[in-house]
């Protein structure tokens, strides 16, 4: 059976302050963000967004987005500390 990658998805990884209650990130350099904001805050590795890679919309966690690209018969090709690259096979000889 032949196969042939037919798409690579490659994002990058950050290590993001996060309000521990809604999820959003919190943007430390900004004027508005509070003493409060910061004490309610943990740190998560999240996908940075690709707009060539639809998976990667609304800064998954790194699990969450190994999830959606295998939903997607995404494979893991690589993963470190910063980066992701998956790929798509296809089946040559399938009709």
């Amino acid at each position: 059976m032949a196969m042939t990658v037919s798409s690579v998805h490659y994002v990058n990884v950050g290590f993001f302050a996060v309000n521990s209650i809604t999820g959003t990130i919190i943007k430390k350099d900004l004027s508005s963000t509070t003493i409060n904001q910061m004490k309610n805050t943990s740190h998560q590795h999240l996908i940075i967004v690709n707009s060539n890679v639809p998976n990667s919309a609304g800064n998954p966690t790194v699990e969450a987005y190994l999830r959606l690209e295998a939903a997607s018969k995404y494979v893991l090709n690589y993963m470190d500390q910063n980066t992701i690259i998956t790929y798509n096979q296809t089946d040559l000889n399938s009709p």
